[in-house]
């Protein structure tokens, strides 16, 4: 049997760790996490994403993939996945992502959102205003802390088109 306090702690731990900047000492803690419960998908992807903030491409998206076959069901780590695709310039990877995000949960905006960006990369601006409504559609059924993104998310996609 795991010990849930302890990997919620670590998980905790790295996450604070993440939020400021310190991205190596994040990697280590979500590893701790790993260590005890190898099948726990939200360490996986949280190490995901601390190594996509240091360049680490690559181990990004092996940890990803072990989320989702941990939990194929898992969309914030497709749409983490897609993120990374992104910086890698592999963009019909990134787009399969964000599309499989949205299937298995239609109601998470990040994934509209950074679809949204990846299409106005495309040029895709028609399809890519579409995914922002949506992604702003749901978002005004979030919380407060929601809704205070909602004029950040319109002026990103003003200055993109």
């Amino acid at each position: 049997m795991f010990d849930e306090k302890n990997i919620q702690f670590l998980i905790s731990k790295g996450i604070s760790l993440y939020k400021l900047k310190k991205f190596s000492e994040a990697v280590d803690y979500f590893n701790k996490a790993i260590k005890i419960n190898p099948l726990y998908c939200t360490a996986w992807c949280n190490k995901g994403v601390a190594l996509d903030k240091l360049g680490q491409h690559n181990e990004a998206l092996d940890c990803f993939n072990e989320a989702i076959k941990i939990n194929p069901e898992f969309e914030d780590a497709w749409c983490n996945k897609g993120i990374t695709f992104d910086k890698l310039g592999r963009y019909d990877e990134e787009m399969d992502c964000f599309n499989e995000a949205i299937k298995i949960n239609p109601f998470y905006y990040r994934s509209w959102y950074y679809k949204g960006a990846a299409l106005i990369e495309l040029g895709q601006v028609k399809e890519a205003k579409r995914c922002y409504d949506i992604a702003l559609k749901i978002q005004k059924k979030s919380s407060k802390f929601n809704r205070m993104r909602l004029p950040f998310i319109k002026a990103q996609f003003l200055n993109k088109i």
